[in-house]
């Protein structure tokens, strides 16, 4: 055998052993990208195509391909829920997305019973406009109590319209304003989150005064419904008379499902008299799962041939650089 065939049996063996080398190393490499796996959302559709209506309901994840515009929160800032009584209702819009907005919100406020209306020269339907992403917007409701009003609290609905991602959205939140009518603690707002997790903490807010000339020491709030025994009677302290109080709460649900709480004030008033009042039903959606975003590992394709792609020019050059060698030999 000459020296020239043997000089190109070598090259022609280190060749083959450096293919060989580089398919068992690069066919066996995984490029990672992380994503998120959007947290559990149930009895909500958000799939939708061009123009389709999309109803959603019990949303618990901001990563939607749609925005959700929800009722944050809601206060009495001027007037009485009483008979007659004129009233301005600030709702607060928040929308829990945070990359998606809505665009052309419209509110349009309704009271089934009729003893709420709009205030004469105002209507019941608001254009709010864009709602960034995260972003929180209030709207002033001037409203009329009618004279025929009577009773604990009323219900208002807030109904949503909107578009976001080629999606036209609605959706429906509940209120309750409670009455002034004979009462020493008026509660000008209740807001409770529409969704939780089984046996986790749920926050409960509530903002109230007192108008009477006396403290008030026992008063508490009772939920009815299925919740931890901690949770079904929630003591106030004292209620200083001409004091307003913002508070905050936690409650505990023991069952999962859309589960209704009913909410009830109790104190003793300065006659000595037991004063209960009805601050409304409440639903809420309790899940099994938490609800935060998990994160997980899939294989990227196109890393994957990148990372060969690039591998195989290396192979090529080191193989000419070889080659190229042993020729000059």
């Amino acid at each position: 055998m000459t020296m020239k065939k043997r000089k190109n049996i070598r090259v022609f063996n280190i060749v083959s052993f450096l293919l060989a080398i580089s398919l068992f190393t690069f066919s066996g490499i995984t490029a990672f990208a992380v994503e998120e796996e959007p947290a559990s959302v149930e009895n909500a559709q958000t799939e939708g195509g061009v123009g389709e209506n999309v109803e959603l309901s019990n949303i618990q994840s901001n990563d939607l391909k749609a925005a959700f515009i929800e009722v944050q929160g809601y206060s009495v800032e001027s007037g009485l829920l009483e008979a007659g009584s004129d009233l301005d209702v600030t709702i607060t819009l928040h929308n829990i997305s945070s990359s998606v907005s809505a665009d052309g919100v419209v509110m349009t406020i309704n009271n089934s019973t009729g003893y709420v209306f709009p205030r004469y020269g105002s209507d019941n339907q608001f254009y709010v406009g864009k709602i960034l992403p995260d972003e929180s917007k209030d709207i002033v409701i001037p409203l009329t109590v009618s004279s025929n009003f009577s009773g604990d609290n009323i219900d208002i609905t807030c109904e949503l319209n909107y578009a976001s991602e080629s999606n036209l959205v609605h959706n429906k939140s509940s209120m309750v304003i409670t009455s002034a009518a004979g009462k020493s603690i008026i509660v000008k707002n209740v807001d409770i989150s529409n969704t939780a997790t089984l046996n986790g903490k749920s926050l409960l807010s509530i903002t109230y005064n007192n108008i009477s000339l006396n403290n008030i020491t026992d008063a508490k709030l009772v939920i009815d419904g299925n919740v931890s025994e901690e949770c079904k009677n929630i003591n106030l302290d004292t209620v200083y008379a001409g004091k307003n109080y913002s508070k905050d709460y936690n409650v505990v649900f023991t069952e999962k499902g859309n589960q209704k709480i009913v909410l009830k004030l109790t104190y003793t008033d300065s006659e000595g008299g037991l004063v209960e009042t009805d601050l409304g039903t409440y639903t809420v959606t309790v899940n099994n799962k938490d609800t935060s975003a998990r994160i997980k590992t899939t294989p990227n394709i196109t890393l994957i041939i990148a990372g060969r792609v690039i591998a195989a020019i290396a192979i090529i050059i080191a193989i000419g650089i070889t080659i190229v060698r042993y020729n000059k030999k």
